[in-house]
């Protein structure tokens, strides 16, 4: 009986080796295919925004494709589930305001 059990965990820890495996290169190559669309043009954030890229700093240009690249490939990788992913990361690192008025929804009369 024992045998049949450290075989089972053996072949469980093998199935889970491969399948970690195959999701770090799976995620690897879509991440390196979106980075790829992304500098080859296809944009998230460009199309949406009606900026005047002539009237940028250079430093706000830079931040701006930046940022737009970052979105995309986090969409095109990860589709939404990699956007909220990563907004939850950055909205995680700020305190929230539990207890302030400015977290009330309802308006007081």
């Amino acid at each position: 009986k024992k045998k049949k059990k450290k075989k089972k965990k053996k072949k469980k820890n093998t199935l889970l080796t491969y399948r970690a495996g195959t999701r770090i290169l799976t995620i690897t190559f879509s991440v390196i295919i979106s980075t790829l669309l992304a500098l080859g043009g296809v944009r998230a954030l460009s199309p949406l925004l009606e900026v005047q890229f002539d009237a940028l700093a250079l430093t706000q240009w830079f931040i701006l494709q930046a940022a737009d690249i970052v979105v995309t490939v986090a969409i095109i990788s990860g589709g939404s589930n990699g956007v909220h992913r990563m907004i939850s990361t950055i909205v995680d690192q700020f305190p929230t305001k539990a207890g302030s008025t400015d977290a009330q929804t309802s308006p007081t009369t």
